[in-house]
């Protein structure tokens, strides 16, 4: 049986370790740089998915503007690409809020409408849920979607 400090030690010592590997990944200047050429140069989903998972810490600033960018003008004008990007977001979950989360206010607003009217009426079958997501981000951040017109 362990003593009273045994067991404060080891609770200590469980809880640090958890606390250590739930703090987000840091991002130095370097990473940002290479994330930054990253998100503005990639054209097709593997090469966001390449970048999202290369620098995990990396996405505020000019890199979240870059993926916003690039996530966009797939969505809008390669609308297509979206039953391959539904294969990589079944094997990895956590690439989904990634892609959802940079349809935001930094897209102009005829293409959200366009991002919408995609996921709305040409939803590949199997994606009904991420096209669910897509058409409410877009409709949230586009003003004619929030103002009704």
């Amino acid at each position: 049986m362990l003593s009273r400090l045994g067991q404060v030690l080891c609770l200590a010592v469980a809880f640090g370790t958890q606390s250590a590997s739930a703090a987000p990944p840091v991002c130095s200047d370097e990473q940002a740089q290479m994330a930054e050429t990253a998100a503005a140069t990639a054209h097709t989903w593997d090469a966001i998915y390449r970048a999202f998972e290369k620098y995990p810490g990396c996405d505020d600033g000019s890199v979240s503007e870059g993926y916003s960018e690039t996530i966009t003008v797939l969505l809008s004008r390669h609308w297509g690409t979206v039953r391959g990007l539904q294969t990589r977001l079944n094997l990895t979950p956590a690439f989904r809020p990634f892609v959802v989360r940079h349809i935001d206010e930094t897209v102009p607003a005829d293409r959200l409408k366009h991002i919408a009217q995609n996921a709305e009426n040409k939803c590949p079958s199997g994606a009904e849920r991420f096209c669910r997501e897509v058409e409410s981000a877009a409709k949230g951040k586009a003003p004619s979607f929030k103002t009704g017109h």
